[in-house]
């Protein structure tokens, strides 16, 4: 990904000179009057709130928008529109940019420019269009907040258009994300968490991506809500939590997703495909259902089931076929209750093919001879209860574990256990 061509020669920048007051107000400028045409624009002040309201005639060279140190300096975009070769939101300290209305169309966007910058871009209503990338936390933390969180009904949350979206860019950044309503259109690629940190909350709005949604080791998409469309690869190296309901219109829909490190787990549907080549799958929410609404192929990686009692216990769903390798862990939640003879069905497919192995090495049964049984069907993956865990749970300390045995199956299959978190 290209970084922002944010170097160069600045010809007569025209200075704020300081609080509050409206962007067409000449004395609130170094050079006696508003930005013209293909000016450079420095909104640096020791602090200052500035209303935008104006049409931008042909557009403004760079606008960079940050305090000199102490307090922060905003714009805030009414109505108009305000088009620039290239929009700072916090250079080196403070800054924010608020859209409740009209339009702001720039080819590249910064959000936290450099180190020791916090840039806020809030965008309540109106429009938002950038021609190349945006960065949300370029070297320093950058946040984006789109929609209003809760019960304000006047924050549509507007529409964002990008070519490509990156939260956290370079190493030591940090770039947050919270979309609670509106619409945001990638046209080439998102990265949570490039070089540096980044993480992506969705609880409502529209989200869709024309190609690749990459989540780095450093960071996180927390999807809770709304509608989330990936056309092509999404790849989870770092965590990617998928709750939502279908029922009350959520949806959660990709290409593919990769799951090759870090963890992916919730309660909610994923619709397309998934790989799984390293990481982990944790269904729920301690516990839960994960459901796949596609075919569910685990190559590597570990497969992770909280167990609580009969009625409360973690289980991947799986609408098509499952083709399964890699590991199998178990955990009992602190307090679980399991009694000899109880099935959890812990993997449910409409075909299932293959078996799951231990994570780590096989370790003693418990004191008390509790261990599960693991039980394969066509179709599910069960596991059996052979004695109470009562008394093995509340003596046995962490990592202990259990030994597994699969009576007439090939080979050997066991799980590891842990007892509480």
């Amino acid at each position: 990904m290209a970084s922002p061509a944010v170097t160069g020669a600045i010809a007569a920048p025209n200075y704020w000179a300081g609080g509050n007051g409206n962007w067409t107000d000449g004395t609130k400028w170094s050079l006696g009057y508003p930005p013209a045409g293909g000016d450079s624009v420095w909104l640096i002040a020791a602090s200052g709130a500035v209303v935008y309201d104006a049409a931008s005639a042909g557009g403004y060279g760079p606008v960079t928008i940050d305090s000199t140190g102490g307090g922060s300096l905003g714009l805030s975009v009414g109505q108009g529109t305000l088009v620039s070769q290239l929009v700072i939101v916090g250079q080196f300290n403070a800054g924010s940019l608020d859209l409740s209305g009209g339009s702001v169309s720039t080819p590249t966007i910064v959000v936290g420019m450099n180190k020791g910058s916090v840039g806020t871009f809030n965008l309540y209503s109106g429009s938002l269009a950038v021609d190349g990338t945006a960065y949300v936390g370029y070297s320093g933390q950058g946040y984006f907040n789109q929609g209003a969180a809760s019960g304000n009904t006047t924050s549509t949350g507007g529409a964002f258009q990008t070519v490509n979206l990156c939260l956290g860019y370079n190493a030591g950044s940090n770039g947050v994300y919270n979309l609670y309503g509106g619409s945001l259109t990638v046209t080439g690629s998102v990265n949570v968490g490039y070089n540096g940190a980044g993480s992506f909350y969705q609880s409502g709005g529209i989200v869709k991506v024309y190609n690749d949604l990459v989540i780095g080791s450093m960071g996180s998409y927390d999807f809770e809500g709304g509608r989330l469309r990936v056309a092509g690869t999404l790849l989870n190296n770092g965590a990617l939590t998928a709750n939502g309901n279908p029922l009350n219109g959520d949806l959660f829909q990709v290409g593919t997703l990769v799951q090759a490190g870090g963890v992916l787990q919730g309660s909610g549907t994923i619709t397309g495909n998934v790989s799984v080549t390293g990481g982990a799958v944790h269904p729920g929410n301690s516990p839960g259902v994960l459901t796949i609404a596609g075919n569910y192929t685990q190559s590597a990686g570990t497969l992770s089931i909280d167990i609580a009692n009969d009625g409360s216990h973690g289980q991947l769903v799986v609408l098509g076929q499952a083709r399964l390798a890699g590991y199998l862990y178990v955990s009992l939640l602190p307090g679980a209750g399991v009694y000899n003879g109880e099935k959890f069905d812990i993997v449910n497919a409409a075909l299932l093919f293959g078996t799951l192995l231990p994570e780590g090495p096989l370790f003693t049964v418990a004191p008390n001879g509790f261990y599960f049984s693991l039980e394969i069907t066509p179709t599910d993956i069960f596991l059996v209860a052979n004695g109470d865990s009562g008394a093995a749970a509340s003596s046995v300390p962490s990592p202990s574990g259990l030994l597994l045995l699969a009576p007439g199956l090939a080979g050997l299959a066991a799980l590891r256990r842990r007892f509480g978190k």
